[in-house]
């Protein structure tokens, strides 16, 4: 972004735009997000694990719709996922799965997802193509990707 730059301290990330139009002299926009916020935005999220350490977590969600339950990203690295599953409108799908790529294993699932709920949960997956699966759905079987 010509004019933005920005700098991590601790727990919060400080932006500094330049707007384009000159506000008034030396006008400078600040803008201050939490790292937790401005980390989701880029795909992930930085949280302690059992030991205390900060760990990457990359967020997957699956926004559930009569057509079906496409993962956002369809790709990630290898590692925690956190899969963030909302019903969005689709009354005959209640349930969705993470499935091995041959589709022999449910990995992670939440079920009873009523349209307008979410729910979260988390997964270590290793690098390979897995499936997410919405029993009710036109299209029931969506690709995601891991990689290293």
């Amino acid at each position: 972004m010509p004019g933005a730059s920005h700098d991590v301290e601790g727990d919060v990330v400080l932006l500094l735009v330049r707007p384009a139009v000159p506000v008034g002299r030396g006008a400078l926009a600040v803008v201050v997000v939490s790292s937790g916020l401005w980390l989701a935005a880029c795909g992930y999220a930085v949280r302690p694990n059992s030991e205390g350490l900060a760990a990457d977590v990359r967020v997957v969600r699956v926004t559930v719709t009569p057509s079906g339950c496409h993962p956002v990203p369809g790709s990630v690295p290898a590692g925690e996922v956190q899969i963030v599953v909302t019903n969005l409108n689709a009354p005959t799908v209640s349930e969705v799965e993470i499935r091995t790529g041959n589709f022999s294993q449910v990995l992670g699932e939440r079920e009873n997802l009523v349209e307008g709920l979410s729910q979260t949960f988390e997964l270590h997956l290793e690098r390979g193509r897995y499936i997410v699966n919405c029993p009710g759905a036109v299209q029931q079987q969506w690709p995601l990707a891991v990689s290293t």
